[in-house]
């Protein structure tokens, strides 16, 4: 999910996600992992960006 959350396209988000399972046949490995890593976007000016991420 991404997009500009104002009118003049100043402030963005996007919210990206993974998910992982792994499962082995010859050990005993099982492994689930799971992330959400949002980050937002804020052009303050032409020539000036703050990137906020997780």
């Amino acid at each position: 999910m991404t997009g500009p959350l104002d009118d003049n396209e100043r402030v963005a988000a996007r919210l990206s996600g993974m998910t992982r399972y792994a499962d082995s046949q010859f050990t005993p490995l099982k492994e689930e992992r799971y992330a959400l890593m949002p980050s937002l976007t804020w052009r303050i000016t032409d020539r000036t960006r703050l990137d906020l991420m997780a």
